[in-house]
């Protein structure tokens, strides 16, 4: 049928047909039902398009058009990813190893996605092993359109198997990459999204020896050059770590930098600016660790005052709306689709990110168990209250 038409006028024809191309991504995109039983014809005809295009990316239309097909058939068919992956590596592979430039960011977004969708329980595969010399490597850090598809890759092998990385003493290179990004402010919450995935990914025990100089990095990027952006994302880096390894150890670990650190950067820092996250999830990840925070640090309950702005605070969180802040600076301006062409144009190829619609991951919830952020504050205090009598006067 129609289908069938399209794919073949793609694979046989030498010279990009974008209408062809951008026609099967509209297919697949908008009527992905309809697509299931077709994803294994599909993907064989755009590999041959793939091979093609990489001896000469001249089109970005059509290139981020076949891009798109190939990224929406794994998340119609997750269950067929490993025939897709088979059917597609080999160019995957090559785009890397040649620096295919133009495809790069692609090719690390599908390989992120293709990781995603393996089985959880299921080790590293060695093919994936092999890539992480290279991922780990600063120059893959170096061009602003790469960085996003090379975080996406590398949190997606931290999620995969942290435990990999820590056996063949890759940890300190992951570092590396944080502390590089981190100083980067239009990407330091990339950099806080990979110690996110390693933090929910490793027990503390195995992050001990590196977490003071995590702190230290932290700290030091507050203090010499904080924005509304890098506030919000170290309110949320925290929560996480609140939440994964428990408040004592964390209070400890950043008190040890300086006496009273902690005590300084929540007063500061988090009470003041905590209402001005987005996102359910971050929200509810913000009170969740607050509400822990108050219930289980003794410290912060002798502050009685601290003790009932964080209170304050947390009932802010979930009975009004985020506050305002400011969104736009130093944030990367990411393409979009509407903004290629269909041609490079005499300026050359510029390396920038264009995000594929199905290989954005899915938001990872550091605390599934809470589904009510407000019940959850309200069960901790009033457990609070139960065995310690006299906060019932402080929360009247």
């Amino acid at each position: 049928g129609i289908l069938g038409n399209i794919c073949a006028r793609i694979s046989k024809e030498k010279k990009p047909n974008t209408y062809m191309m951008l026609c099967l991504m509209r297919f697949c995109l908008c009527v992905p039902h309809a697509m299931v039983d077709f994803v294994e014809p599909i993907i064989q005809h755009v590999a041959v398009a793939l091979a093609e295009a990489c001896k000469n990316p001249t089109n970005p239309i059509y290139n981020h058009a076949m891009f798109e097909v190939i990224s929406s058939t794994i998340a119609i068919a997750p269950q067929h990813a490993g025939s897709i992956e088979s059917t597609i590596w080999q160019n995957l592979f090559e785009i890397l190893s040649k620096d295919v430039v133009e495809f790069v960011p692609y090719s690390l977004q599908l390989m992120g996605q293709l990781l995603d969708a393996r089985n959880p329980q299921d080790p590293l595969p060695e093919h994936y092993q092999s890539l992480i010399a290279p991922l780990l490597s600063p120059v893959m850090f170096e061009q602003p359109g790469t960085i996003p598809a090379a975080v996406r890759m590398l949190t997606a092998v931290i999620r995969k198997d942290a435990f990999y990385l820590e056996r063949n003493n890759l940890i300190e290179n992951v570092l590396q990459i944080f502390s590089k990004l981190l100083f980067l402010k239009k990407h330091d919450h990339d950099a806080l999204n990979i110690m996110i995935a390693l933090v929910m990914a490793l027990p503390f025990d195995h992050l001990g020896a590196y977490i003071k100089q995590v702190y230290m990095h932290l700290f030091n990027r507050l203090s010499s050059g904080n924005t509304p952006k890098y506030t919000r994302c170290i309110i949320l880096f925290f929560s996480v770590l609140i939440i994964h390894h428990g408040v004592e150890r964390v209070v400890t670990a950043v008190n040890d930098i300086q006496p009273g650190m902690f005590w300084m950067y929540l007063t500061n820092i988090w009470l003041k600016n905590m209402q001005k996250v987005t996102g359910t999830t971050e929200r509810t990840c913000c009170v969740v660790a607050l509400a822990t925070l108050l219930c289980e640090s003794q410290t912060l309950q002798a502050e009685v005052r601290v003790w009932s702005d964080a209170v304050c605070a947390c009932l802010r969180m979930v009975h009004f709306a985020a506050e305002k802040d400011d969104h736009s600076s130093f944030t990367p301006k990411f393409l979009q689709f509407g903004d290629l062409k269909d041609s490079v144009g005499d300026g050359g190829f510029v390396n920038a990110f264009c995000p594929l619609t199905c290989a954005v991951p899915a938001p990872v919830n550091p605390c599934p168990q809470v589904s009510d952020a407000n019940a959850y504050l309200k069960q901790r205090l009033s457990n609070l209250v139960q065995n310690n009598p006299n906060f019932d006067a402080i929360l009247r």
